[in-house]
């Protein structure tokens, strides 16, 4: 299987972006590595990665970032070739050696869940949020953990099913969808049999890539402990 590995950045996120990339290059096995960003950030971002083995494109927004970036995973299949796309934020740096394998289980995907039931706070609003997008409503949240990885297959029948999908996620306010858990959902209820679907409360497996939070500035202590993860 080939693994693509699909990251939607712009110039707010490059110093992230950064240290991502060097965390890539020497922690994660893979076939080819797509970068997207908004058209006018190109350059910026270009100047990033240029020392690392890629492919850059670019994209226009049609509404605000945060909802923008979500449209653009849904499209990544457009970019991206691999069998298997695996989604990594410019604020996630990987700890250790991984590859394919690390994320599938019984030949396939590895998907956490976790019961909106178990949970409170803010996260509960994707229940509602996904269901007013899907159609649906689901006892599961899927926006578990960075990296996900997803069948490339799999985002082509969600933009195939879902063909407005697009034009939804333009028309909501503020930060009104959830990418993640509306792939999630999707699998739940037509393709739950191609993944190896888990729930968090019955068991969690290593964590192998750092997450970070890029809507604040990076800290000095985030960085001193960025430079630790990658021994820089």
């Amino acid at each position: 299987m080939r693994l693509s590995i699909f990251i939607r950045t712009y110039r707010g996120d490059s110093k992230w972006l950064a240290y991502c990339l060097y965390g890539i290059k020497k922690f994660v096995k893979h076939d080819e590595l797509i970068i997207i960003c908004p058209k006018g950030d190109r350059q910026i971002i270009y100047d990033v990665a240029k020392d690392y083995d890629h492919k850059l494109y670019t994209t226009k927004e049609k509404c605000n970032g945060y909802l923008a970036q979500q449209a653009d995973k849904l499209r990544s299949p457009e970019w991206c070739t691999g069998d298997i796309i695996m989604i990594v934020d410019s604020d996630c740096i990987f700890k250790e050696p991984v590859g394919i394998d690390t994320f599938i289980k019984d030949e396939k995907p590895i998907l956490l869940r976790t019961k909106y039931s178990s949970m409170d706070g803010a996260v509960l609003q994707w229940q509602s949020i996904t269901e007013k997008a899907i159609g649906f409503r689901s006892d599961w949240e899927y926006m578990r953990r960075l990296p996900l990885l997803f069948w490339r297959d799999t985002l082509i029948a969600v933009k195939n099913a879902f063909p407005n999908i697009q034009n939804h996620i333009e028309q909501q306010k503020g930060h009104e969808f959830s990418e993640f858990n509306f792939i999630g959902q999707f699998i739940e209820k037509w393709e739950n049999h191609k993944y190896s679907i888990i729930n968090t409360e019955e068991f969690l497996p290593k964590e192998v890539c750092a997450q970070f939070w890029s809507w604040s500035k990076m800290t000095n202590n985030e960085e001193i402990m960025i430079k630790k993860i990658l021994v820089l």
